[in-house]
Parts: C-alpha cells; structure tokens; sequence
C-alpha cells in the first residue's frame, strides 16, 4: 500500500461516490474508477459495493480503510517529529475545538505555545463533535478539545483537564438571584427550573452538547416555556445579559466569556448536570512534543482549581 492509494481509497469511503471523491483528490472522475478498478484486482478482493447511487465498505474495505488510517497517522507522525527536530522549537499541530469553546480556549492557549515553539505551524478546525471525532479518527487532526459526559469511549486517549456544571445565565438584577439557595454539590445558587417557565429561554441549536442538555433539563422539570433558537453560547450570554430572558451554558463561562453587561449565573436541575472538558488523541502512537504542550497548558489554564 502506497500513500497516495491510500489517500484515494479513504477519499471515496469520506464521500461514497467516485464523483464527489475525485472532486477532492483533483483528478478526474474516470481516472479514479480506473485506479479502484486496478487496485481491487491487483488485491484479489473487492473494497466496495454499490447501494444505490451510493459506494459501501465490504468486509476487505473495512480492513483497508483501518490499515490506510495507520498508515497515514504515522507517516504524519514521522513528518511531524523530524520537522521539529530540524526547526528546533518549530513543529506542526493541528488541532478540532467546537466552536464556542474555540471562542475561549485557543486564545488562552495557542499564544502560549508558539511562544515555546516559534517556528510551529498551527491549523484549527472548528465544527461539530461529531465531525470532529472523524476528523482526529482519520487524522486530519492531531487533538480535540471538547467535553465529555458520561463513559470515555475506549477509541480515543482522553486528557482530562475538568468537570464543568450546566447553569443558567440572566441579567444581574433579575429578581430570581434574591431566590437562590447554597445546596451541596452545586457551584452556584440553586433555584427550582420551575420558577422559570414564563420566562423567555434563549437556547442554542440542538445540534449542541449544550443545547441537548438544556432541552432535557426543561423536560425534567415539566415545563414549556417560550423558546428563542440562537446559533452560539455567546449570543444567548449576551442576550441573557441585556434582560432579554435567561439561557443555559456552564460555569466555565463566568470565568473567560465577556459582555458588555455583566450576567450572574445561577444553578438549577434536580441534580448537578456535569461533563467533563477533555483533550482527545488517537490511541495509535504517542502524541508529539508539541501536542504535550497544548494539552499541558490547557490544563494548567482550564484546570478546576
């Protein structure tokens, strides 16, 4: 297995047509089917199958395609360590975060890390959790930062660096913080949910960990409230802020987000609702110098004190 068969065989699995996976590699839709064609009958075995208009793994793909992942992690790998051996200090990185906790963590921790690697290159990917963890399982990144509730999955290397609580948001002189009381297990004080729901909630798409979490918190508490969609945590902060209703984010916010009028948090929920903030990496091979010291200083800045 050469590289670049490699890079074209995981090219079509991404996309499961020729024509959209010679669209990416830059060559042309018939060259592609020519390379398939001359790959499956030099293997002996046929790596896909067509459903449809669509391509699906056999058995013999799905043991190519794991092999083709490996192959290209070490190669970035190998690439990775010499270059920062012939840079002294250079190096590359490159690094998943959701994007509103990109918002907060890549200042904090990027300029800290070029100040120890000078010469590193640096490429961010900001999207969704699920597209990040294909991402970092076909290496296109090197680490994920994002949370985590529930088991760790045994696929990734996860860095923990700590726990965060859900909370509500609102403007500092709603009367409800009047009504909040100190109970154990929680970082703020507590009100019943219930007292909320003639109020506005300012929520984040469900496609969100945050938003998830919000609509099943709402859903425990029996109410249904009037509801305002936004696309980041940010917005529904600032909006809360300004007295346009309350929303959900965690308490990692009162520490690194900012607005114009400064918000109060306060917790909620029949229980703390906790996840974890993590750093991901790939299990296959150590993770380089430079990637250490993203995860060591995201620790130290992030890290519940």
């Amino acid at each position: 297995m050469h590289l670049k068969e490699a890079e074209y065989v995981l090219a079509i699995e991404r996309h499961r047509t020729i024509y959209r996976a010679a669209e990416e590699l830059g060559i042309t839709q018939p060259s592609l089917s020519r390379f398939l064609q001359g790959l499956e009958q030099e293997l002996g075995v046929k790596l896909f199958e067509r459903s449809g208009k669509r391509l699906v793994l056999t058995y013999a793909g799905k043991q190519y395609i794991q092999l083709a992942r490996q192959m290209i992690q070490l190669n970035q790998r190998l690439e990775d360590t010499m270059l920062d051996i012939a840079q002294q200090g250079g190096g590359n990185i490159s690094v998943g975060v959701t994007p509103a906790r990109g918002r907060y963590v890549l200042p904090n921790v990027l300029p800290a890390l070029r100040e120890k690697y000078p010469g590193c290159h640096i490429q961010v990917m900001e999207s969704g959790t699920p597209q990040l963890e294909q991402a970092l399982r076909e290496g296109i990144v090197d680490l994920v930062v994002f949370t985590v509730s529930g088991p760790y999955s045994q696929e990734f290397r996860h860095e923990y660096v700590s726990t965060e609580e859900v909370v509500l948001c609102m403007e500092k002189d709603s009367p409800y913080i009047k009504r909040g009381v100190w109970r154990r297990g929680y970082r703020f004080p507590w009100i019943d949910l219930k007292e909320l729901e003639h109020e506005l909630f300012i929520l984040v798409s469900s496609a969100m960990r945050t938003g998830q979490v919000a609509a099943q918190m709402l859903a425990d508490a029996g109410i249904h409230p009037e509801m305002m969609s936004v696309t980041n945590v940010e917005t529904a902060i600032s909006m809360a802020a300004q007295g346009m209703g309350v929303c959900f984010c965690t308490d990692m916010c009162s520490r690194f987000f900012e607005t114009r009028f400064a918000p109060v948090y306060i917790s909620t929920g029949k229980h703390p609702v906790n996840w974890d903030f993590v750093v991901a990496t790939r299990r296959e091979g150590a993770p380089t110098k430079i990637a250490e010291e993203f995860i060591r200083i995201t620790k130290e800045v992030f890290g519940n004190s």
